[in-house]
């Protein structure tokens, strides 16, 4: 208990008995530049200031450290200074990229994700990635970071992270969107969201788009939540064309019972959609609408890319696994009525 919980996702702390949770009205200390660099070259590993206890909880396998950026200075979040942003590794080569490109992707076809910034330091690529579980709010002594409250939607119904993927057990994801449907605001919007979010993860190549990936989140000024931002937008399929590892081609939510992208048929995405309750002829336009605009897109973002970290051919990876996916869907999914 002393040593997590301070910092955890959403609003929920975990603190010694007899402490209560605060928001100092002062600002965190900022990191000086050897201490931020220390922690960036040691993929967080190295916390400034050791002797005191941890100040963060975040789940995953990827080394990550929770942050609070106030424009160019970093400093470490405390039970009394909320974090607003999280510092990603590059724990496998070539993750940070793979994660920069797919949120940059999903952004531009109109997902609703994270801001997230590529970074370089002394050679160590690294991601900023703002956290949506948190706002700034001004009050008499300056702007304060709030915590908001967050489930994930493993937990709200009731699966342990163990059972995160519907092939261990886990929730498929008509039983999210029956959840949707009852508890948020607006559930037409954001049951289109989760619709074009699992299009997204299949298009770019992303199988690791489980429960635990998706978020509802609580505004402080109502009781009714919405759909949290999608994060962790990786393009796995990217790295296994680069040869960094070889990992699961299954998708972690089903498509009509089917998980490998090329077995996944016209009939399977029909099924889906109406598991889903969606019409299965929506479901189709919209998913011929982003298999043409995600190569152009891919394209325009890797040579953005490359203009502002320089060229590689790794690069060229990610623009052809993006277009060998989407020629494929329009060509044996969308053609064949």
């Amino acid at each position: 208990m002393l040593e997590i919980g301070r910092d955890c996702a959403g609003a929920f702390s975990v603190l010694p008995e007899g402490e209560r949770p605060t928001i100092a009205a002062h600002p965190a200390a900022a990191l000086e530049p050897a201490e931020l660099s220390r922690l960036l070259l040691s993929r967080g590993h190295s916390v400034p200031d050791a002797a005191r206890p941890r100040r963060f909880s975040l789940a995953g396998a990827q080394d990550k450290v929770a942050v609070i950026v106030r424009g160019d200075t970093f400093a470490l979040p405390d039970q009394a200074h909320p974090s607003n942003a999280i510092l990603k590794f590059e724990t496998i080569r070539w993750v940070c990229f793979a994660e920069h490109a797919g949120n940059a992707l999903a952004r531009r076809l109109g997902l609703d994700v994270p801001r997230t910034s590529y970074r370089v330091h002394d050679g160590t690529p690294y991601l900023l990635v703002a956290r949506y579980d948190r706002r700034t709010v001004t009050g008499a002594s300056g702007e304060v970071i709030e915590r908001l409250h967050q489930e994930d939607l493993a937990q709200a119904l009731g699966y342990p992270s163990s059972r995160k993927y519907e092939s261990d057990g886990g929730p498929k994801l008509h039983q999210i969107s029956e959840l949707l449907r009852r508890h948020v605001q607006d559930p037409v919007r954001e049951l289109e969201r989760l619709r074009d979010w699992q299009i997204t993860n299949y298009l770019i190549g992303n199988y690791d788009g489980h429960a635990k990936n998706l978020s509802i989140l609580y505004e402080p000024t109502g009781s009714v939540p919405v759909l949290a931002p999608f994060d962790d937008m990786v393009c796995i399929e990217l790295m296994n064309r680069i040869g960094v590892s070889s990992y699961e081609r299954a998708l972690a939510f089903s498509i009509g019972g089917a998980s490998e992208p090329e077995r996944i048929r016209r009939s399977d995405w029909e099924q889906w959609a109406k598991a889903m309750a969606f019409a299965p002829r929506r479901v189709l336009s919209r998913l011929e609408e982003l298999a043409l605009a995600a190569p152009p897109v891919a394209r325009e973002e890797r040579a953005a890319f490359a203009t502002v970290h320089g060229d590689n051919q790794a690069y060229d990876y990610f623009e052809e696994s993006i277009d060998d996916r989407c020629r494929w869907v329009l060509n044996a999914v969308i053609a064949r009525r």
